[in-house]
């Protein structure tokens, strides 16, 4: 393996993915949860709540390395927690009722052994997402199914950034680096539609333009022999689908839901050639509960 193959997702070598392992979590989430909880309780007004979730992030699309008979990059779970807290359904200003700052991470881990007759390869990918939101909302004329529906505008911040190790029989150590930082607008919307006394079918989905930069660096030995970076745009999609049952059957009470989360990244890293793009899915369960 060689270091061009190390940077090929940077410079335009050819890196190919393959053979992932479950791998890992966001912990702390809960206890970020409520330490958030405890210092806004006094500060909010009524309607105002706060939101822990925590799932599997299964990441799929344009792999980080391509070589023949290599794969790595391309499928891989770990684990993704989010804190989201908000106010919806009193006044803001004007025809704005809602508004919600969130934050999550992710993390994903592939390894894999690669034997050919001339070497042995032990390789590791990790990647690392951050990313924070921050929204306000109005409720729209429409809603499906005697639901409500609100429209939002927001602005989002991600971080995503990973390494490659790779270490071959006799003893060369390569490895491979990339750091994408992102920011831009968010458009989404968020829906409730009630299927009775205590459930409720909930979504969220947004759009959001990235205006980024990205750096990627590869070290044969620890010795650093070749970087670059780039600007670009980064598009991504976002959307969760949840089965919410209301503890006390209000809406505005505390919430106990099960469902899907999504995430698309378009050329998540500028520059690279063949672009890397990132879908990730999974389950997830939701906790929501008011702060009054």
């Amino acid at each position: 393996m060689s270091t061009a193959s190390c940077s090929g997702s940077w410079s335009g070598g050819k890196m190919r993915a393959s053979f992932a392992t479950f791998m890992t979590t966001a912990i702390g989430t809960a206890a970020i949860g409520v330490a958030v909880a405890a210092f806004t309780t006094g500060a909010l007004a009524q309607n105002a709540y706060v939101a822990v979730e925590g799932g599997l992030s299964c990441i799929t699309g344009k792999a980080i390395i391509d070589e023949p008979g290599m794969k790595l990059g391309d499928n891989g779970c770990g684990g993704r927690g989010s804190i989201e807290v908000g106010r919806t359904g009193a006044p803001l200003f004007g025809i704005l009722d809602h508004w919600a700052l969130r934050g999550r991470l992710s993390e994903t881990k592939d390894k894999l052994t690669y034997v050919d007759p001339a070497t042995t390869v032990d390789a590791t990918l990790r990647e690392r997402r951050t990313v924070l939101d921050a929204e306000v909302g109005a409720r729209t004329p429409f809603g499906l199914f005697g639901g409500v529906s609100r429209m939002t505008l927001g602005l989002r911040y991600a971080a995503w950034n990973g390494d490659m190790s790779a270490t071959s029989v006799p003893g060369t150590s390569e490895k491979f680096t990339f750091d994408t930082t992102g920011f831009g607008p968010r458009i989404g919307m968020r829906s409730s539609i009630p299927l009775g006394t205590h459930l409720m079918y909930e979504s969220t989905m947004g759009a959001s333009a990235l205006f980024s930069r990205g750096t990627g660096k590869s070290f044969v030995n620890g010795v650093l022999v070749d970087s670059g970076s780039e600007n670009g745009t980064v598009f991504s999609i976002d959307s969760l689908s949840l089965l919410s049952y209301k503890l006390n059957g209000a809406e505005t009470g505390s919430v106990l839901s099960v469902g899907i989360a999504s995430d698309y990244y378009f050329n998540q890293v500028p520059g690279s050639d063949p672009r890397v793009s990132r879908y990730s899915v999974g389950p997830v369960a939701r906790f929501r509960m008011p702060l009054q």
